[in-house]
């Protein structure tokens, strides 16, 4: 395979470079396949209209004779079509005149369209039935939502509830099914499908989890307790005064926001009807808050039953109505959107939800993955179900984590009996991932300190969600790359990478049982053999890509081996964008995992054989989540693929996280200022000028615990206008806590132009090429130090870096002082201290900080000032903008 890397090891693992590659054609791209039937474009005719039903608005299908990209998509709506979802192989289900289609296919540029029949809008189960049914209608967004209820009225059926937010409108209706087709026909109803009923679906489970070594909770003693983390859990409700979750200067006894409570920092209804408290179902949503971060250390507990995570706190949505009831909004995106949102406290990262409402993928599973899509840093984790034959909804969505059980304790590597099966309907593996659910310990709701033992997925799935706020706390506060906290390094994961951690860490030794498998998905989570804690063999590599990847467009990074004293485990994850409702499918963007060993072997994502990976097979196109497992790895330096090969919606995003023995030197090479100097050009300013020849001073500083011997350094500028005439420099040996700097000659062009930021790439490369870094200097043309000084006064810029948002800081010294450099938003509020009075030299400095405030938690959108204060002098970089 052919692959230009030019951006070298981090550690070990080569920098991802992005290129480009033709896809296969898709051999079934003359296919549309609907949930009522398959469509042939090339042997069924296209519609045929009159002349004034041709320039009738409706909804009809469109299809292209070739792998569709956003670029499709965008000249469909250039024709006044508006797109309404994506179906697999090529079509979309659209709005406008069919005339535009039939201009699109004279043209060629389409090579088929069709009608939209009323039986491609009812779920399949709902057909042929002859009673009177209580059903789920799903509106098309635009949809005149008043004029449907009438003309649902008009037809008989009985509005139960209708409801209508910011996405579409929403109904449940009883209608004869003898009127179904005449309700499916209506202009506005997108789906029709029927409701269903709600089925309710630690001290061994915090080792299993953690490391899978009877009583070894390493993760906890090595300091990740999910402190600063908010979670989600929507339930029965919570016995706010268990000492699981008590305060002792704050009650709650009632709805509303409590920010500065110790463990529940919301409690909300649902919707309309919803109770305050636990006061049925057995104190269910009192053991699952306690299983996710139960915590009675702060009342002198012993901590024997304490959650998976247990100074994480919780955004509660209360789920229980009157009696044995339970109440929903109509539409989910209302319910994820409460903790996703909310409060002065923060976001939350993860909702767990511990139940189901049918079956298949309905119209809440849609919600679900439109949600994610429009929201991918929030992970939604769900319950497989229990005792039925296949996974509840709505966790048959792609990008919920659908949990499934097993047995606890060291019978942890036995699934549960009753734990529902998977594949989703349309093939996708599912559950995600296992966890204990049988004889799970967690705080009970029949006292005020009592503990018990409650059995089901509902208790498996607040383990794994406790274990994704470990994870998530790991990366805020900067455990990555070097195994060691450091808050420089911090960033918020989104949730696809969260999600590749934990089917990363999977293990799969169920006896006479393989993986993938329809039971225990792709295993049983274990944090410890996927996180990287300092002195470890086994070291993690992740790409948290969150620009993506757009149709023929490829990302490819390489890995060291050094032995296969650990099998290699590589997982590609991504949070796609919702199907439309009738897609027999529920894929619209497919990227496909490559790995090719150092002999020229290319292992494909899921071509898994006894649990490990083939390399024979062919690329999967189903699921959201494609692994690879190599048991025994040839040392020498893997690469890995990510290839964007059917993106009708981009671009697409994507995480992929690799574990083994990979080769990793505690050298941390960062960024120490630069310095130009400009003497005898017509501007010396020390700074860079259109027109002049200047030198080019980097400094680079040594962070890490080892030297990094025989450092050399090759300069490139991200434009045209600026050449490099000395491209090489010999930084020498950098030992530990130490900088030095090597000078660059750069001719500049005098067509660029003033103010322009430019930013100056810096390969640094160790003598054996074991460590190879690119460092970031930002510079701006025009702008020198002395103009921007004034009288003793410091320059300082700031900058919005596009990779994992982080903030770009660089300033001057007149003189030797200390440093203190605060983030502000705009109404004066003090965001985060990002330096607190560092000694610093005179001149340049530069520094990268992630975009987060002191609680490590990710730094809304808007506008922020930084003020930075050395001595008796400020100076304030105002109107920041933070996308």
């Amino acid at each position: 395979m052919q692959c230009i890397v030019f951006m070298l090891l981090v550690g070990g693992v080569v920098n991802p470079v992005k290129t480009t590659f033709i896809p296969e054609p898709d051999p079934d791209n003359h296919l549309i396949e609907l949930r009522t039937r398959e469509i042939n474009t090339r042997n069924t005719t296209v519609m045929t209209l009159d002349a004034a039903d041709s320039r009738r608005p409706m909804h009809f299908l469109v299809h292209f004779g070739h792998r569709v990209s956003e670029d499709d998509r965008m000249l469909l709506e250039s024709e006044g079509l508006i797109v309404e979802g994506y179906i697999r192989h090529g079509a979309f289900l659209v709005y406008g005149e069919p005339e535009s289609a039939r201009r699109l296919l004279a043209s060629g540029i389409i090579d088929w369209y069709g009608a939209y029949l009323a039986r491609d809008k009812i779920e399949p189960v709902l057909q042929g039935r002859e009673d009177i049914v209580e059903m789920e209608v799903m509106l098309f967004p635009g949809a005149d939502f008043e004029k449907t209820i009438e003309d649902f009225r008009d037809l008989g059926a009985e509005i139960i509830s209708a409801s209508e937010n910011e996405y579409n409108g929403k109904l449940i209706i009883k209608l004869i099914t003898i009127f179904l087709f005449d309700a499916a026909s209506l202009d506005g109803v997108r789906w029709i499908e029927p409701t269903y009923e709600i089925d309710w679906d630690n001290d061994q489970c915090q080792w299993v989890i953690q490391t899978w070594v009877e009583g070894n909770r390493r993760v906890w003693e090595m300091g990740l307790d999910g402190e600063g983390v908010i979670g989600s859990t929507s339930d029965t409700g919570i016995r706010t005064d268990h000492i699981a979750f008590r305060d002792s200067t704050i009650s709650i006894t009632d709805w509303g926001d409590y920010p500065e409570h110790r463990k529940i920092v919301a409690y909300k209804p649902s919707t309309l009807g919803a109770c305050f408290g636990d006061d049925h179902s057995s104190g269910h949503g009192t053991h699952t808050a306690g299983t996710v971060c139960g915590d009675d250390s702060y009342w002198g507990g012993t901590s024997v039953y304490n959650g998976m995570a247990p100074k994480t706190r919780l955004y509660f949505v209360d789920l229980g109505g009157n009696g044995n009831t339970e109440v929903f909004p109509a539409d989910y995106r209302d319910l994820w959107g409460m903790p996703q949102e909310g409060n002065e406290a923060g976001h939350a990262k993860f909702i767990s939800n511990s139940w189901s409402v049918g079956f298949g993928y309905n119209s809440h599973a849609w919600e679900s993955d439109y949600f994610a899509w429009e929201h991918p840093e929030f992970l939604i984790i769900g319950t497989a179900g229990n005792n039925d034959p296949e996974i509840g909804a709505p966790k048959t969505a792609k990008n919920i984590m659908t949990v499934g059980a097993t047995l606890n304790g060291t019978q942890a590597n036995y699934a549960a009996w009753y734990s529902n099966p998977g594949p989703a309907p349309d093939g996708r593996i599912k559950p995600t991932i296992v966890a204990p659910g049988t004889d799970v310990n967690s705080a009970s709701a029949s006292g005020p300190s009592g503990y018990h033992k409650l059995t089901g997925t509902s208790m498996a799935c607040p383990a794994v969600a406790g274990g994704v706020a470990l994870l998530t706390q790991y990366f805020r506060d900067g455990w990555y790359p070097s195994g060691s906290p450091n808050p420089g390094n911090g960033f918020d994961p989104s949730a696809a990478l969260l999600k590749a951690l934990v089917v990363a860490s999977a293990d799969a030794d169920f006896p006479g049982v393989t993986i993938p498998n329809n039971k225990i998905g792709w295993g049983r989570l274990d944090i410890d053999s996927v996180l990287y804690f300092s002195g470890d063999t086994r070291k993690l590599y992740l790409l948290d890509d969150t620009t993506g990847l757009v149709i023929t467009e490829r990302t490819c990074f390489q890995i060291t081996i050094q032995s296969a004293d650990y099998p290699l485990r590589v997982c590609l994850v991504w949070t796609d964008p919702p199907p439309e409702m009738c897609a027999l499918k529920q894929l619209v963007n497919n990227l496909d995992l490559e790995v090719e060993e150092p002999g020229g072997k290319i292992y494909k994502g899921n071509n898994l054989q006894m649990s490990w990976s083939q390399s024979h097979g062919s690329a999967d196109y189903v699921n959201v989540v494609e692994l690879v497992r190599i048991k025994e790895p040839d040392e020498g330096n893997w690469t890995i693929t990510v290839k964007g090969t059917d993106i009708p919606q981009g671009p697409q995003p994507f995480s992929v996280v690799a574990t083994g023995d990979l080769c990793y030197r505690d050298i941390e090479l960062v960024t120490d200022g630069i310095e130009i100097d400009d003497e005898g050009q017509a501007i010396p300013n020390h700074g860079i000028d259109p027109g002049e020849k200047v030198w080019v001073y980097t400094r680079v500083a040594n962070q890490g615990s080892e030297c990094a011997e025989g450092v050399s350094g090759r300069l490139f500028p991200d434009t045209d206008l600026i050449q490099v005439l000395s491209g090489i420099a010999d930084f020498g040996n950098i030992p530990p806590g130490e900088c030095t700097q090597g000078p660059f000659q750069i001719d500049v062009s005098s067509g660029i132009e003033l103010e322009e930021e430019v930013d100056l790439y810096l390969e640094v490369t160790t003598k054996d090429s074991g460590y190879v870094k690119t460092l970031v200097y930002p510079v701006t043309i025009g702008v020198g130090i002395e103009e921007l000084a004034g009288e003793a006064a410091s320059f300082l810029e700031v900058t919005q870096s596009p990779f994992r948002n982080h903030l770009g800081i660089r300033f001057s010294l007149p003189d030797k002082g200390t440093v203190r450099l605060e983030l502000f938003d705009e109404t004066g509020r003090r965001v985060r201290i990002l330096l607190d009075d560092k000694v610093h030299p005179t001149g340049f400095g530069a520094y990268t900080f992630a975009a987060v405030d002191d609680q490590q938690r990710p730094i809304p959108a808007g506008v922020y000032f930084v003020r930075l204060t050395s001595g008796n002098r400020q100076i304030v970089c105002k109107g920041l903008k933070i996308k």
